[in-house]
């Protein structure tokens, strides 16, 4: 598996050779070895495929195979050293190339790879490829098209339709009286619709029929030939186990329905007459071949446990040392001088220091075979599976299977998987239906006569070779012996039956009756696809009318069971949801009419069989077919998004995005849709979290858990330089020891900080698991529950093992818990379900990294084109979006630019901070130090600027600017705790945090440079959100300098004054809050208040209760006020403290470095219910308008508030209803104008209202009170 690609390709097409069977394709290319350098150093993995160049070639045309050779390149020698694991890779003097074509979105695309070494065939040295030239070689018999037709309507467009079950094959009978008691109108035309009982295919492929199919029935109407009471109708379908021949094997083997234990049909007698059973007639010529016995088959599967809850295959019955299972297979007529073939699948586990363990199978009573478990398990290979195929002898109809298990030890298990036996019977009636096959009687132009013997003039017989087209064969009768003479060119299936022998389908159960009329194939063209579980409905159609409304998308709404009634003939089924996807992608004619989004409401699960009692199966997954390794067994989402006709399982490009809600109640949906608006249109307490992407790398595995994110941030700083990069490393922070184990308290601190002060994304790198973040758990299930950054909600990537495992309906993972999270957390999260590997993860991120800033695309586009864009296959699937995928990133769309300092217009150019190879350090270039372009040490600096549309046009309109001006790029070190010392670098020391108003588009701004500047002179970074009437904007300006002490500096001798609070300026020291309070500190300095952190001691601090150990540096929690320098606030949340008195000892300093110090006291009260205080309403009495105030006890929560109003008989008038941002212990006054439901202006006289408060996790309280109107 190829884990990263390259960076830069230079391809071009130089000319094409068309010839009469095929066309030929030269491409060049150039290897950018700095960027190829630096992925192979960050590399854990060391097979040969880890170090292949990895590129891509658009081809315009369909093409499904093609051929790619070497031609030349120019080499050179080495100039850096090769680690070992590298040098044990280049073994040639060729360079090999490795491609596969890919179709995405109907373009083919060529990827390749290889190795860009060589050995000098002369010299024996090893030598880099610099630049080469490939030939790629189209056969042109591949470009046929493959266009499918489908229905142009459902067959459940109209008409009255019944839907009934049955749990087996055969034939079924429903007569007269059920027909009329399911409400056909008219019995005598009863029509069957099935689909043949088979699970769908998983690959695209293989054919399958798109729509019901109709299913001929046999009548029987009595002698009075009129169908009516005492008659009935017998049908033909398979049930949810098949079976086929094994060539390889040669033996029948069965097949279980991943999705279901019953096989769904449709009954209706709108539509005509239909079709019923066909007579095929019996060949004129002799027969060639007689046969009077068969091939036989039983099988036992108890599917019991999924070993690792991932995958497809399930496991029976569990041995331990000791346990056995006797188990009985009876054929009735069995042929003894035929042998019997017996195929078992085992799984065992054994720790490796623990004698070999094993099957024991024993045939009535005489040793047959036994299978040694040999292999222990892994940490990621629960067990191993064990397959064996034998043929013995039996001497009687009845075969008892002893299955023992012995050896090992005490912790040796071992698990059933199946037991399939093949048999020869005599072909003999049995007075029940009997399926029967012959493989011997295959053969070209092959007649064959089968004997049935004890069979009677009453039986049937039934060719069922195709299952939705049975036909009545012309029996031949001789006393008990029957006869059917048919061509056996292939192998056939028949059934035969009385009529008096036929089951009775299933017709009443929860998931059967009437059906309503639905035609999903006449749909027209959408941009997006919502498949909702029934449950979410309501809260999928408010989604589609956010990207109907806000984004001019088309959306349709269905429900799985819509799509299985068309696709699947009413059976669960995965790949029915993405045949339907396929049919809209098919049909397409151009790029706009194809499907761009998938969203899947709801939640799934590894068990895509069991409903209710508790799982989470409520949109289906595709689960790989292993169920023991833990990395190779997957869940991907992704299998929907697959359509291509060569495409399926895990094989292809994705074609569409997706992205998956995985809720199981309303009140998850709600949040789902609450949280999209919020992102979309809510009130946020701050916009810097739009300009900041965070990086959080884990320790160990010598830094590449840190120098792999540090290599992504270092892309972003140099393409996209408006964002401001935070990087929380591991190493960076003190490691302590507790009896827990290694913990990292101040990272667990920082990321909290982070979440509470925002990002626009959070991109985690490590080691995880559902549960936590990093081996000392820096990360946890509780803290995350714990964010209440509802206003500020991220997009979260964990390049790491597990975290999202949406699937195990035993947890919430992680993963889920940052999207559940009601009061914070993420927008969404593209996470991984299963183990991944740290190549193939830091390759995704890169590409991901790569177009997540595109602000044309959308999350479903973006991890799209970042999985199109990665080479392998099974680790990429890993990663799933949790999420809607038809979202845009909160980026702002316009720019605010800088074109003044301090009366001087700035240079034109922005970039002036470059990646210098290569030393891979931030340097700075192209600069002239000046007096009039640098800031120095207590200076005081004004900045103008303007906001710019996309056209470059300025944006006339006023608003808000939020500011903030850094310090140099700082180089740092990690401490090399438990791996090397890692270097990077940040620019984060914050010399100036304010607000200033933008007017009709320009802004201007003052501040005074701290005296804690870094003296030696380089480049600053003013970063720029605006937020405006009717839009905002980013920007920034790094094209000044930084240093120095300024000459004839004001003096400042004072330090700042201080207003200390909880919550809000109501609060009264010594007061009470709950649990989760927030510090409010109001700060005014004549000067500026300092928040560089480079003094030291110098920053802005609150120490609890005294305690050294519970220090907390605010600096990057100060927010200047509007259009001042001289003051602004701290607002930081203190989250679970414990109940009684608390004391905060606040301190800051100003920008000349004198400081003052507060204090503030407060008594924390136990967690207890909502409680609604104060509540009233102000004028009152009122002629046009009041305000509804109201008090609570819950700072810092999400509320709806339900204003209803009614009059003195108890009658509703009137309703108002509100969502409120989190804040302090008061809501924002709520103005109502007194007027009724329909708008109407309510008459004078007294009315009671009542307030409902109620929280996303289910709180609720209502208090009421008296208003009087007055005309």
């Amino acid at each position: 598996m190829r884990l990263f690609k390259s960076f830069t390709i230079l391809s071009i097409i130089l000319f094409y050779m068309s010839l009469s069977a095929q066309e030929k394709i030269i491409l060049s290319g150039k290897i950018n070895w700095a960027e190829y350098n630096e992925t192979i150093q960050n590399l854990s993995e060391l097979s040969s495929s880890e170090y292949h160049y990895f590129n891509r070639h658009p081809i315009n045309k369909k093409v499904s195979s093609a051929t790619v050779r070497f031609i030349n390149g120019n080499f050179e020698p080495l100039n850096t050293p090769l680690t070992d694991a590298l040098k044990k890779q280049i073994t040639s003097n060729d360079i090999y190339i490795e491609s596969e074509i890919v179709t995405e979105r109907k373009k083919s695309v060529l990827n390749y790879s290889f190795l860009p070494y060589r050995i000098n065939p002369t010299t024996g040295a090893i030598e880099k490829l610099k630049n080469y030239t490939l030939e790629l070689t189209i056969n042109s018999d591949m470009n046929k098209k493959n266009i499918r037709t489908y229905a142009a309507k459902s067959q459940l467009s109209e008409g009255n339709w019944f839907k009934i079950k049955v749990d087996t094959t055969g034939v079924f009978k429903l007569t007269y009286e059920q027909l009329m008691q399911i409400g056909l109108s008219k019995p005598e035309q009863v029509r069957l619709f099935g689909y043949g009982g088979a699970q769908l295919p998983y690959m695209n492929s293989a054919t399958n029929s798109d729509d019901l199919v109709e299913l001929p029935l046999f009548m029987e109407k009595g002698s009075d030939n009129t169908f009516g009471s005492g008659d009935y109708v017998l049908f033909y379908t398979g049930g949810s186990i098949s079976w086929s021949y094994d060539e390889t094997r040669a033996m029948f083997i069965h097949n279980l329905h991943d999705y279901s234990k019953y096989t769904y049909l449709f009954l209706t007698s709108d539509l005509g007459e239909g079709i019923r059973i066909n007579s095929e007639a019996s060949p004129v010529s002799a027969p060639t071949y007689n046969s009077n016995s068969f091939d036989s088959y039983l099988c036992y599967e108890s599917e019991l446990y999924n070993l690792i809850k991932s995958g497809r295959t399930w496991y029976g019955e569990k041995f331990r040392q000791g346990n056995s299972l006797n188990l009985n297979f009876t054929f009735p007529l069995l042929i003894t001088t035929e042998p019997v073939k017996l195929l078992t699948n085992i799984a065992g586990r054994k720790e490796k220091s623990a004698p070999v363990c094993y099957f024991n199978y024993r045939i009535n009573g005489n040793q047959l075979t036994r299978i040694d478990v040999s292999d222990s398990y892994s940490d990621y290979t629960y067990a191993k599976e064990y397959s064996q195929q034998i043929e013995f002898n039996a001497n009687q109809n009845n075969i008892v299977l002893d299955l023992s298990f012995g050896g090992g030890n005490t912790a040796s298990e071992g698990y059933l998987d199946y037991i399939c036996l093949n048999a020869r019977e005599k072909l003999v009636y049995r007075n029940k239906q009997m399926l029967f096959r012959d493989k011997k009687t295959v053969a070209e132009n092959q007649i064959t006569e089968f004997q049935l013997d004890n069979s009677g003039v009453s039986v049937l017989i039934w060719d069922v070779t195709n299952p939705i087209v049975p036909k009545a064969l012309s029996v031949n009768h001789n006393g008990n012996l029957s006869t059917i003479k048919v061509a056996s060119n292939v192998l056939r299936e028949f059934l035969v039956f009385k009529p008096s022998d036929a089951f009775s389908p299933i017709i009443e159960d929860n998931d059967l009756g009437p059906v309503a009329n639905q035609n999903l194939h006449g749909i027209e063209p959408y941009d997006m696809v919502i498949v909702s579980h029934p449950l979410f409905l309501d809260q999928a159609e408010q989604i589609a009318d956010i990207h109907r409304n806000h984004d001019g998308l088309s959306v349709f709404i269905t429900t799985p069971e819509l799509i299985y009634n068309e696709f699947s003939s009413g059976t669960p089924d995965v790949s029915a949801i993405r045949n339907f996807i396929r049919m809209l992608y098919e049909r397409a004619t151009t790029d706009a009419d194809m499907p761009k989004y998938l969203l899947l409401f709801g939640d799934g699960s590894y068990d895509n069989r069991t409903k209710g009692n508790g799982n989470s199966n409520l949109i289906p997954t595709y689960q790989s077919i292993n169920s023991l390794s833990e990395t190779i067994s997957y869940v991907s989402d992704d299998f929907f998004g697959l359509l291509d006709p060569n495409e399926g399982e895990y094989l292809g490009a994705l074609d569409i995005g997706i992205g998956r809600f995985p809720v199981q109640t309303t009140i998850e949906a709600q949040l789902m849709v609450d949280k999209v608006k919020q992102y979309l249109w809510g009130e946020t307490s701050s916009t810097d979290w739009k300009s900041t992407v965070c990086f959080i790398g884990d320790d160990g595995d010598g830094g590449l858990h840190m120098l792999q994110p540090d290599q992504i941030s270092k892309s972003i700083y140099l393409s996209h330089p408006e964002f401001n990069i935070k990087k929380i490393y591991l190493d960076a922070y003190q490691q302590i020891s507790t009896p827990s184990g290694q913990r990292f308290p101040d990272v667990t601190e920082a990321i909290n900080q982070q979440i509470d002060q925002g990002a626009l994304i959070i991109d985690y790198v490590g080691h995880g698991n559902p549960r936590i973040l990093t081996h000392e758990e820096v990360l946890t299930t509780s803290d995350v529950r714990s964010w209440t950054n509802y206003d500020k909600l991220s997009i979260f990537v964990t390049a790491s093992c597990e975290v999202g495992r949406f699937d195990d309906y035993n947890r919430t993972s992680l993963g889920e818990w940052f999207l559940l999270n009601p009061n914070g957390g993420g927008i969404a999260t593209l996470t991984t379900t299963r183990v991944v590997y740290s190549g193939g993860n830091h390759n995704l991120n890169t590409n991901f990294a790569n177009v997540v800033f595109n602000t044309d695309l959308r999350l479903g586009d973006i991890i799209r084109i970042a999985k199109v864009n990665t080479s392998g296959t099974t680790n990429k699937r890993n990663f799933t979006l949790l999420g809607d995928p038809a979202l845009k990133l909160a980026i702002p769309e316009h720019k605010a630019n800088v074109f003044d300092i301090n009366g001087k217009p700035v240079p034109l150019s922005q970039q002036d901070i470059v990646l210098n190879e290569p030393s891979d350090k931030l340097t700075i270039q192209s600069i002239t130090l000046t007096a009039s372009d640098t800031l120095n040490a207590l200076s005081k600096a004004n900045i103008s600027g303007y906001i710019q549309q996309t056209n470059e046009q300025v944006i006339a309109q006023n608003g808000t600017l939020y500011i903030s001006v850094f310090d140099k790029m700082d180089t740092l070190y990690t401490f090399g705790q438990d791996n090397q010392v890692v270097q990077f670098q940040m620019q984060d020391n914050l010399l100036y945090k304010g607000k200033a108003s933008i007017t009709n588009g320009y802004f201007n701004f003052d501040f005074i440079v701290p005296k804690d500047i870094n003296y030696k002179f380089g480049a600053g970074k003013i970063s720029l959100r605006a937020r405006l009437d009717s839009t905002e904007a980013i920007g920034y300006f790094n094209n000044f300098i930084i240093g120095g002490n300024a000459e004839n500096a004001e003096t400042d001798l004072n330090g700042p004054e201080i207003k200390l609070y909880m919550n809000d300026t109501l609060f009264v020291n010594g007061g009470t809050t709950n649990e989760n309070p927030v510090l409010l500190a109001v700060i005014t300095d004549e000067s500026g208040v300092n928040t560089t952190g480079n003094g030291f001691g110098h920053n802005i601090t609150a120490v609890l209760d005294n305690n050294p150990d519970k220090i907390f540096i605010l600096n990057n929690f100060y927010q200047g006020a509007m259009d001042k320098y001289n003051c602004g606030e701290v607002r930081y949340p203190f989250k679970n403290l414990t109940p009684g008195y608390h004391s905060i000892s606040f301190k800051t300093w100003d920008v000349y470095n004198n400081s003052s110090e507060s204090h503030i006291e407060f008594y924390v009260h136990e967690g207890q219910s909502l409680v609604i205080d104060r509540l009233q309403n102000s004028p009152n009495p009122f002629y046009d308008h009041t305000f509804f105030t109201f008090e609570h006890n819950q700072a810092l929560t999400n509320f709806t508030v339900v204003i209803e109003v009614f009059d003195m008989m108890g009658t509703k008038v009137a309703e108002i209803s509100q969502k409120q941002s989190p804040g302090g212990y008061k809501i924002e006054p709520i103005r109502w104008n007194g007027t009724s439901l329909a708008g109407a202006k309510l008459s004078r006289g007294v009315y009671i209202y009542k307030v409902t408060l109620s929280t996303i996790d289910g709180q609720k309280t209502t208090q009421s009170s008296k208003l009087m109107i007055f005309e």
